[in-house]
């Protein structure tokens, strides 16, 4: 949250460059956690399922 405050400040002190590579870096990281949790949910499956196994 603390972050996100401090976005436009930092483009309006003429560093577009730095707000774009920390929205690419949480991007990355959201996708990271997205796999994440897939590959835990798939552990949890029944091994009565190996088509989803």
């Amino acid at each position: 949250m603390e972050l996100a405050r401090n976005i436009l400040p930092l483009v309006r002190a003429g560093f577009p460059d730095v707000v774009f590579k920390l929205i690419k870096i949480a991007e990355f990281e959201g996708r990271e956690d997205e796999k994440a949790l897939v590959i835990r949910l798939v552990k949890k499956l029944p091994k009565w399922m190996p088509h989803l196994n």
